[in-house]
């Protein structure tokens, strides 16, 4: 297992809480400092030749075993990162970088999104945690990709706040690369959890009574024990439901909350509460930035397609332009 980061101070509290971990082991005689070092260097990766891209810069392919991921949530100057891979000069197989990412959409987890299929190896899984805004735009574009390399397994949705100070809604998507592009679409194990173990509040207090999280982690290892039986359930729990795959289409939300009736959400207790001013404030934000975002994007594919050589030359080079003899419409109903 590896760790992959961008930013410097990141990558060295990593390697200084894995020492805490090991620190029965950093004492024993037996336990060289070439080891530790050897343990660090393998186990923790900074990439940060482009400190814009990061791991994004060089995407491994066809060779991963489970990917575990939490990429940022950026779509304001994400144009920058277009640009950066644009210019790059990293060639996947034989794809230039920018044609390997083409497509993806909006937003740098939709470019993330990429790396992660493509990174599998067949039957490789990847857990990754998404805005819910990346799985109800209406732009198909990574989810075209990621379902021409994988098959969906999961969509698990989120409380608010589960990550501290992080107001948007954010969900688990769980990914299996595909052995052939032939393989049957198995269903989609669709959860909502409330609670996930501890207050969302800041202070972040432990409360194992009330964990749905807990409750769907041991659900979804059911579902996927049966799944390969071939005799999984329709029902595990209220707050599970297995969907046909049908329904999770290039074009279609991927958001689970969405196969819960209005009555089912409130037996639930899921009708949230009115958003604050200021967290209002911020959704709203970020939405016009996405769609600015968007635009300008657009705006910049419109540019490159009319960036193309244009020659001047009159219609009598190629054609025989003569005067004809022009009819009015009297003397056509004459005739």
């Amino acid at each position: 297992m590896i760790g992959v980061d961008v930013d410097a101070n990141t990558h060295i509290l990593a390697k200084a809480n894995l020492l805490i971990h090991l620190a029965e082991l950093v004492r024993s005689p037996t336990t060289t400092m070439e080891a530790i070092n050897t343990l660090m260097a393998e186990t923790f990766v900074l990439m940060n030749q482009n400190e814009t891209l990061g791991s994004l810069l060089n995407p491994p392919t066809n060779s991963v075993n489970v990917i575990l991921t939490n990429p940022p949530y950026v779509t304001q100057g994400s144009a920058i990162y277009k640009k950066e891979v644009a210019e790059a000069t990293t060639v996947i197989g034989e794809k230039t970088l920018r044609a390997y990412y083409n497509g993806t959409g909006l937003g740098v987890e939709s470019l993330f999104l990429r790396y992660i299929s493509g990174a599998l190896k067949p039957g490789g899984r990847a857990f990754v945690i998404v805005p819910q805004g990346l799985l109800t735009r209406t732009d198909p574009g990574s989810k075209t990709i990621v379902l021409e390399e994988c098959n969906l397994l999961a969509s698990i949705a989120l409380p608010r706040n589960t990550f501290f100070n992080t107001p948007q809604k954010t969900y688990i998507l769980v990914l299996e690369k595909r052995h052939t592009r032939n393989d049957p679409r198995p269903p989609i194990f669709c959860a909502i959890a409330r609670s996930i173990g501890e207050s969302l509040d800041a202070r972040r207090v432990p409360d194992p009574k009330n964990n749905d999280l807990d409750v769907i982690a041991g659900l979804f290892i059911e579902f996927c024990k049966e799944k390969e039986r071939g005799d999984f359930r329709n029902s595990y729990s209220a707050i599970v439901k297995i969907v046909d795959p049908n329904s999770f289409s290039a074009n279609d939300r991927w958001d689970s909350a969405r196969f819960w009736s209005q009555d089912e959400l409130e037996l639930l207790g899921m009708i949230e509460p009115a958003v604050d001013r200021p967290n209002f404030i911020d959704e709203v934000t970020t939405q016009i930035e996405a769609i600015k975002t968007e635009l300008l994007a657009n705006k910049s594919s419109l540019e490159e397609l009319s960036e193309v050589p244009v020659e001047r030359m009159p219609v009598s080079k190629y054609f025989d332009v003569r005067r004809g003899r022009q009819s009015q419409t009297e003397g056509m109903r004459r005739k």
